[in-house]
C-alpha cells in the first residue's frame, strides 16, 4: 500500500459499487471507512474484510457526519457513491417526493462531503471521487430526477473550489 492510500471513506458502501470498491480498497490494504444506512449489510461487509473495514451506519447525507467522519479519520480519499433508488415512472405518474428523492440523497451527499473536505480540509494530493451514471448523459423517460442529478454537482461543486473534475 503507497502512503496515499492509508485510509478512505466510501459512502454506500453496503452494496452494489460502494461494496466493491470499498473491498478492492481493503484488499490494497487501505484501511476503509464505509458508510451506509444499513447496519446488518455493513456488518456482513466488516465481517468479510475484518480490521480493514469500519462501519458507520448512518445517513450520508447528513452534514455533521460528514465532518466528523473526515476529522476523525483523514482520508486521502473520499468516494461518494451513496445513493436512492430511483422511483422508475413516467413524469405523470410522479409525485415530487418521487421525482426529487435522488436530489435529497445523491446530489445532497456529494454536496455535503464535498463542502466537509474543504472546510477540513483534506490533506494536500487527496482525491474526492463523486460517482455518477450513465443516465446523468442520456437519462431515460422513466428515471424520473435521477436523470438530472447525478452529474450536476461535481463539476459545479469543484469549479468554486479552483477544482477539476475527473472524468
Amino acid at each position: 500500500m503507497s502512503d496515499f492510500l492509508q485510509t478512505a471513506v466510501v459512502t454506500g458502501a453496503s452494496r452494489g459499487f460502494g461494496r466493491a470498491i470499498a473491498s478492492a480498497l481493503v484488499a490494497m490494504g487501505t484501511s476503509v471507512v464505509g458508510v451506509a444506512r444499513d447496519e446488518q449489510e455493513l456488518r456482513a461487509v466488516r465481517n468479510e474484510h475484518g480490521e480493514g473495514f469500519t462501519p458507520v451506519a448512518a445517513d450520508a447525507t447528513d452534514e455533521a457526519l460528514a465532518q466528523d467522519v473526515i476529522r476523525e479519520y483523514r482520508p486521502s480519499l473520499l468516494v461518494l457513491n451513496a445513493g436512492a433508488t430511483p422511483h422508475m415512472a413516467p413524469v405523470h405518474e410522479q409525485t415530487w417526493e418521487t421525482f426529487s428523492r435522488n436530489w435529497h440523497t445523491d446530489t445532497r451527499h456529494v454536496f455535503t462531503w464535498t463542502r466537509a473536505a474543504l472546510r477540513e480540509p483534506l490533506a494536500p494530493g487527496s482525491v474526492v471521487v463523486a460517482m455518477s451514471s450513465g443516465a446523468a448523459l442520456a437519462g431515460s423517460a422513466l428515471s424520473g430526477g435521477y436523470a438530472g442529478d447525478p452529474g450536476s454537482a461535481p463539476e459545479y461543486l469543484v469549479s468554486g473550489a479552483g477544482l477539476r473534475p475527473v472524468s
